[in-house]
C-alpha cells in the first residue's frame, strides 16, 4: 500500500514549491526462517567457561552444530535438538511470506524556471523500518517481532539538486529536440554514501 499527498504552491510565474508526505506499508513480504534452531536455553546453558570442562568451547553465535562438553563430563551433540535432528544437518532457512515493512518520509521541492534554464532542488527527511531488509538476513525463529528496526537501506535525510539548460544548438543546427547539459548532486546523510556529482 502507497500514500503520497502533496500540497504545491506556484510563487511568481516561475517558480512552484511543494511539500509531500509519502508513505508505503508492505505486508506478507518473503522472508528467510531457521528452519531448524538451536535451543537458546540449552546454549546459555553452556555459554560460560565454567559450565563446560577446561580446553573445550563454550557455545555462542553460530555454534548450533558444535559438540560441547559439559564441567560434569556429560556429552551435547549441539544445540539443535528442538526437532530430533542430529547435529550434522546444520543450518537451514525456508521462505516464507511473513514479513512486514513501512516506510514515511517528508519532501520539499522547488522548482524555477528561467528562460532555457531550469533549477530543482529537493530534500527528503524519512525513515524506512522492516523486519528483514533482504533475504541474506535470518529473523529470530522465536520471535519473528524481535527484528523490527532501522532497515539497512534507510537513508534518514537526502538533499538532491539538478539544472537543466537546453544549448543553443537546435537554432543553430535547426534540430529537435533541443541539446541540454544535465548535471545532478545527491547528497544523502545517514548512509555510507558521500555527495557526488553525476555529470
Amino acid at each position: 500500500m502507497a500514500l503520497n499527498f502533496t500540497v504545491e504552491r506556484q510563487l511568481g510565474s516561475n517558480t512552484v514549491v511543494s511539500a509531500s508526505y509519502i508513505g508505503s506499508l508492505g505486508h506478507h513480504l518473503l522472508t528467510v526462517v531457521e528452519a531448524i534452531p538451536g535451543n537458546p536455553a540449552l546454549c546459555l546453558s553452556l555459554s560460560q567457561p565454567q559450565n563446560v570442562s577446561p580446553g573445550t568451547p563454550a557455545c555462542g553465535p553460530f555454534g548450533g552444530n558444535l559438540v560441547y562438553t559439559r564441567a560434569d563430563g556429560a556429552v551435547v551433540n549441539g544445540t539443535r535438538n528442538l526437532a530430533g535432528f542430529p547435529n550434522t544437518i546444520g543450518t537451514d532457512g525456508y521462505f516464507k511470506n511473513m514479513g512486514n515493512s513501512n516506510y514515511n518520509a517528508l519532501d520539499l521541492t522547488l522548482k524555477h524556471t528561467s528562460g532555457r534554464l531550469t533549477l530543482l532542488a529537493s530534500y527528503t527527511y524519512g525513515k524506512s523500518l522492516d523486519w528483514s531488509s533482504n533475504l541474506q538476513e535470518q529473523v529470530n525463529p522465536f520471535n519473528y517481532r524481535a527484528e523490527y528496526g532501522v532497515s539497512d537501506f534507510d537513508i534518514k535525510q537526502n538533499f538532491v539538486f539538478s539544472y537543466n539548460y537546453q544549448l543553443a544548438f537546435d537554432k543553430l543546427l535547426r534540430r529537435r529536440p533541443p541539446w541540454t547539459d544535465d548535471p545532478l548532486l545527491r547528497n544523502p546523510y545517514g548512509s555510507p554514501h558521500h555527495a557526488h556529482a553525476d555529470i
